[in-house]
């Protein structure tokens, strides 16, 4: 389960945008909102794209992070 307020604070943090978030997912940004709102599943695919984030864009994605934005309910 996404922890969607985590995701949106590190995005913030990090001067990331939906649009380029979603771009690096391989998302348009209206199926990204879709996800962040939980109305859809992130998948596995799109997860491991969002962690690796950060080599692209700077984007902090540390192991503590990961577990805080998507873990089981």
């Amino acid at each position: 389960m996404l922890n969607a307020n985590a995701l949106r604070a590190s995005m913030v943090e990090n001067n990331c945008s939906v649009r380029e978030l979603a771009e690096i997912c391989g998302l348009k940004p209206k199926a990204f909102y879709q996800r962040l709102n939980g109305r859809v599943d992130f998948r596995v695919g799109e997860i491991i794209k969002c962690f690796r984030a950060d080599r692209e864009t700077g984007v902090h994605t540390d192991s503590r992070l990961c577990k805080n934005l998507f873990s089981r309910p």
